[in-house]
């Protein structure tokens, strides 16, 4: 259970219902629950037998779990743009808290810590400030905050995802759907996505309909499944302030660069 003085401000309220179900059940379970739900709310077609699932496991605390996705989307509302607070216009919140709980809470199922905020910010600002309409690639996504920050800068871009990890895939989802950013997040191994596919999903394909969306789908649909696949060699784009003093290199035109 995470103290309150250790919660960021916007994600206090949010604390205060997540503790409600977290002292009578397992916080990882109930913090996974809370992100598959999450998830759920921006497919389209639903997800009628883990609605089905989650009222039988919380029975009486069903609504109570309803209440926590409310009040992390009020915690979204209240962290991006928050004045002085927040000067980048996006907002991890669900990564923050993963932070909270794994800090006070042991557990094989949450034990990682995200590239924190302003390295974020400062390694977007040198690999994409001057790019637009390019395809960008985490290949070890966490909750996706390289690609929020990345969002600031080529904003007319597609981004992609990959993680391992089950949690922080739906997390990375969760973020691009809510910022209004387009693309695919992918649970698998970066390096070879054969034997290793999980799950994916399709973020904002409805969005020029002014509808947020998370949309599952194949590793046949999957575009970095098909580049590695294919054995295509990524192309670094190079800012155009840079043209002059690496000479012979050409400015690509639609390519595709990762962070790291």
């Amino acid at each position: 259970m995470a103290k309150t003085v250790d919660v960021p401000k916007p994600l206090r309220a949010f604390n205060t219902e997540f503790n409600k179900l977290s002292y009578k059940y397992d916080t990882a379970d109930v913090f996974s629950d809370l992100i598959d739900l999450m998830v759920t709310f921006f497919k389209y077609e639903g997800d009628k037998e883990l609605g089905d699932k989650l009222k039988k496991q919380y029975k009486n605390d069903y609504e109570q779990l309803c209440i926590c996705v409310r009040e992390m989307f009020v915690a979204y509302r209240n962290g991006i743009g928050e004045g002085d607070d927040n000067e980048y216009n996006w907002y991890d919140g669900i990564g923050e808290f993963y932070e909270v709980i794994t800090s006070s809470y042991k557990s094989s199922r949450l034990g990682q810590f995200f590239t924190p905020a302003p390295i974020c910010e400062m390694m977007a600002a040198i690999i994409v400030s001057n790019c637009q309409n390019v395809k960008i690639n985490d290949p070890c996504c966490g909750s996706g905050r390289m690609l929020l920050a990345s969002g600031r800068f080529a904003r007319n871009s597609h981004f992609f995802a990959t993680d391992i990890d089950q949690i922080c895939t739906k997390m990375t989802a969760i973020n691009m759907c809510i910022h209004g950013l387009v693309g695919q997040v992918v649970c698998a191994d970066a390096l070879w996505y054969g034997d290793t596919w999980r799950f994916g999903y399709q973020i904002n394909d409805t969005l020029k309909y002014g509808l947020p969306s998370i949309r599952s789908i194949t590793q046949e649909e999957c575009f970095q499944s098909k580049i590695i696949q294919k054995e295509a060699k990524i192309t670094e784009v190079v800012p155009p302030e840079f043209e002059v003093k690496m000479p012979g290199i050409k400015k690509p035109g639609i390519t595709q660069l990762t962070l790291f």
